[in-house]
């Protein structure tokens, strides 16, 4: 038979044994609690990055729509005052364009 020493040893392992396994699920929710902390953070800190390069490509679309918007501007500008010199350049560039592409 089991003496009293014995089954206060057995009731004291089993009182250990509890409270393991409640520490171990406190440790297991805070782990929980701190990978979703640190996912929100990062989720957060991407959508920043994202809204930032998001925000620079439509500063160098603006910007290359503009410079885009002169040069057709100076060109026609050009066309205009010199008609005929734009006309002779013209047509030299296309019987360049012609002779390289038909030596392929």
């Amino acid at each position: 038979m089991a003496t009293t020493a014995e089954n206060n040893d057995v009731d004291a392992l089993k009182k250990d044994i509890e409270e393991l396994k409640a520490a171990l699920a406190d440790l297991r929710r805070d782990a929980k609690k701190a990978a979703e902390s640190r996912e929100h953070r990062f989720t957060e800190a991407a959508r920043e990055k994202l809204g930032d390069i998001e925000e620079g490509a439509t500063d160098f679309a603006k910007r290359a729509a503009d410079r885009g918007r002169r040069s057709a501007e100076a060109v026609e500008n050009t066309v205009r005052e010199k008609p005929l010199q734009s006309l002779l350049i013209a047509f030299g560039a296309g019987l360049l364009l012609a002779k390289l592409l038909d030596r392929r």
